[in-house]
């Protein structure tokens, strides 16, 4: 049979060990959640450290008219038509057909073919290909860290941010 003072002092041992616990669990919460700022913190530094490394980048918004864009377009038709081995140049088409939003599209999709058939063929990467695989790592790099904030799932994304990630030149 037990003294109540030996029980007192069991129930006593008892409270000690949970408090001990409670605190190595609190130490580990804290430790994670310190962590995982400091990872979110990371990504911004180097998000904002790129960021002003390219801030050169002139956009098209900021000075292409619509006779730059019209010779890119055809430029890039032309470029097209060398890679894919075709004999004519394509035509442009008639400058009053097309609005500047339409020419701006159109040019962009010449773009991302080129590019993939310059990578097809084992071509250099040119300024503008870095320039696209840059800007959409800047892309997942914001969802990367907006999910990562949000505490919510990331694994596909982080798969679709390292995918672009092995891209980027030195």
């Amino acid at each position: 049979h037990i003294s109540a003072d030996e029980q007192r002092h069991a129930a006593l041992e008892q409270l000690e060990r949970e408090r001990q616990e409670r605190q190595v669990r609190d130490a580990a919460a804290a430790e994670a959640q310190q962590a995982q700022e400091s990872s979110i913190d990371q990504l911004r530094a180097e998000l904002e450290k790129l960021r002003r490394a390219n801030s050169r980048i002139v956009t098209p918004e900021e000075g292409i008219s619509r006779e730059d864009l019209l010779a890119e377009l055809e430029a890039r038709r032309r470029e097209n038509a060398e890679l894919l081995g075709k004999v004519g140049l394509s035509q442009a088409p008639n400058s009053s057909e097309l609005d500047i939003a339409e020419m701006r599209r159109l040019a962009e999709e010449l773009k991302a073919e080129n590019r993939e058939l310059r990578l097809k063929a084992g071509a250099a990467m040119t300024k503008d290909d870095e320039q696209v695989i840059f800007d959409e790592y800047l892309r997942r790099l914001a969802v990367v860290m907006d999910l990562r904030e949000r505490g919510q799932p990331m694994k596909e994304a982080y798969e679709r941010y390292h995918e672009v990630l092995v891209q980027l030149s030195d």
